[in-house]
């Protein structure tokens, strides 16, 4: 992924940041330190913390097994489990709503994704929410035609013409 890295000056205040110019830039160019701007439909090319959030919601299903967005925010959770860490967002989660400015902690192998896929003896997993969604689903595709002939079938057994069945 790539990430919107905000050129910033180190003097100005964090309020500034809406107004800084930003660079895209590939998730492999991102240096620990950099600030990142999170929008909705972003995926996140980083760990990073959160310095500004505003109504921020994030996907982390990927990583943490959520299956609800996570509601994130600026407060420190100290000694948190990954799941709980609000003020925390993580690379190849997805950013559902709102938006916000993080420093980068990790990149990479050093990520909380990276980590776990070297501990699983995997490469990285696909990341943001249309990951999943980028093949087809084997198993459903052929249910599909036994289904659709068996509910043809019973609307025919009724007496209505193929077509008319079930829902139509």
């Amino acid at each position: 992924p790539a990430g919107r890295r905000v050129r910033w000056q180190g003097g100005e205040a964090f309020a500034d940041l809406a107004r800084a110019p930003l660079e895209t830039v590939a998730a492999s160019e991102l240096n620990l330190g950099d600030i990142i701007a999170l929008h909705a439909s972003d995926v996140v090319p980083a760990d990073a913390r959160l310095l500004l959030a505003d109504v921020l919601e994030v996907d982390e299903s990927t990583l943490t097994g959520e299956s609800l967005p996570v509601a994130k925010g600026t407060g420190p959770v100290p000694g948190a489990p990954l799941a709980e860490r609000t003020c925390m967002v993580y690379e190849g989660s997805t950013v559902l709503a709102g938006r916000g400015f993080a420093v980068v902690v990790a990149t990479g192998a050093t990520t909380e994704a990276g980590r776990a896929a070297m501990a699983a003896g995997a490469g990285a997993p696909p990341a943001g929410v249309p990951a999943p969604l980028a093949g087809p689903a084997p198993a459903s595709v052929p249910a599909s035609g036994p289904g659709g002939r068996a509910g043809a079938g019973a609307a025919r057994v009724g007496g209505a013409p193929a077509g008319q069945g079930m829902g139509s």
